[in-house]
């Protein structure tokens, strides 16, 4: 759970869905679980540099809501 925290921040909201409907699986489950690490295998090599710095400046953007999908 750290791990998805800090370093994948874009996946908690998916990891979060997904485990809302860990206990009765479909096949829409199955695909969901299977989109979600194609995307990770994609994006292993993407990541977050912090450089030391007199200014923090911190700019930061995500649409994390799915459009806001409503089945949760």
């Amino acid at each position: 759970m750290w791990l998805q925290v800090a370093t994948q921040l874009d996946l908690s909201y998916a990891v979060n869905v997904l485990s809302y409907f860990a206990h009765n699986p479909d096949k829409s489950y199955w695909n969901a679980i299977k989109h979600a690490l194609r995307y990770i295998k994609r994006t292993l090599d993407f990541g977050i540099t912090y450089k030391a710095s007199r200014d923090l400046n911190l700019i930061g953007y995500v649409d994390s809501d799915f459009a806001g999908y409503k089945d949760i």
